[in-house]
């Protein structure tokens, strides 16, 4: 363990999405110059300029679409830093204690907050995904090691953290963007409206940033997921975009398609501003433990191997993080 009155404590957090970026800016705003956070993710990447980005379809990837809701006692729980730059000029409420915003934008907002602490040295950003070889893991170089990667994380693994399955759910998500000048009857319903459709049924959720920009869930039995990961996959495999208007490729008499299509008529969403369709399997599960204690041997230095005075009667010496 790093003493924290000679060096600052050196933390490595293994992903760089709204968790981790909201972890690390939280504790560099408690701890200052006595931490330094390494953050590594493997969806960044470093431009010509030097600069440490989002990959987006330049790069050949996706970026997230969902809209997520913030529960206010959570956002109030934040430095006045992270809120006011989180909800800038996009503060939309739909539920009376919560607020809407894109994913995207989360991840985008928190990395430009993060941006002066990586100028000051505080916090590094590494632009690939934590690994069993990479080398600050193989030395033990750090104090805390934080797992904000996802439900496939591999710090779970890598600490051999076990999880419990309480089952597996199946979804389907429908991303859609509603331009800002449409005819009248193509407009989308007002958030309001959006709210009471999807309280009064079970099978559809529409999540939505100003009505327009969203996501319509569906929830689905294993039989409905198993076909719409088939009917992806033709497009896949014939190298077709998704076009829902298109009863030849999306054919009313398939089950999976009629039920996307009820689901975007219930919203009143028209099926040609829908861009993205996905399969979604969530499994749902918890972990056991949510910490582990390691142990590493302590590498000694050239100097330290030249001299004649053993430590410790000859025997290894161990640091735990």
């Amino acid at each position: 363990m790093t003493d924290a009155s000679q060096s600052p404590l050196v933390v490595v957090v293994s992903g760089g999405g709204p968790v981790g970026l909201t972890f690390s800016l939280n504790l560099v705003m408690m701890m200052g110059e006595h931490v330094k956070i390494i953050i590594y993710e493997g969806r960044w990447f470093v431009d010509e300029d030097s600069i440490t980005r989002w990959q987006d379809e330049e790069q050949g990837k996706t970026r997230r679409d969902q809209v997520v809701t913030l529960q206010d006692h959570v956002i109030q729980q934040m430095p006045p830093y992270i809120q006011k730059g989180l909800f800038e000029n996009y503060d939309e409420r739909v539920w009376p204690t919560s607020r809407n915003i894109p994913i995207r934008e989360v991840e985008d907002r928190l990395f430009a907050l993060i941006e002066p602490f990586v100028q000051s040295g505080q916090i590094e950003l590494v632009a690939e995904a934590l690994q069993e070889q990479t080398e600050r893991l193989i030395k033990g170089d750090f104090d805390m090691l934080i797992g904000a990667d996802g439900s496939n994380s591999f710090v779970r693994r890598y600490c051999n953290i076990p999880m419990i399955s309480e089952g597996v759910e199946y979804a389907c998500g429908v991303a859609y963007q509603i331009p800002a000048h449409v005819p009248p009857s193509e407009e989308p319903l007002h958030q309001a409206l959006n709210c009471v459709l999807t309280v009064a049924q079970t099978r559809y959720l529409v999540n939505s940033s100003s009505s327009r920009r969203g996501y319509l869930n569906i929830r689905l039995i294993q039989d409905e997921y198993e076909e719409l990961r088939g009917r992806l996959q033709e497009f896949q495999h014939r190298n077709e975009s998704l076009d829902l208007l298109d009863v030849n490729k999306c054919p009313n008499s398939s089950l999976v398609w009629t039920i996307v299509r009820q689901g975007l008529e219930f919203f009143k969403i028209s099926p040609k501003y829908v861009f993205r369709v996905l399969p979604i399997e969530i499994n749902v599960r918890h972990a056991s433990i949510v910490v582990r204690e390691l142990r590493f041997e302590i590498q000694e230095d050239k100097d330290e191997k030249a001299s004649s005075v053993q430590k410790a009667g000859g025997r290894k010496q161990y640091k735990t993080a």
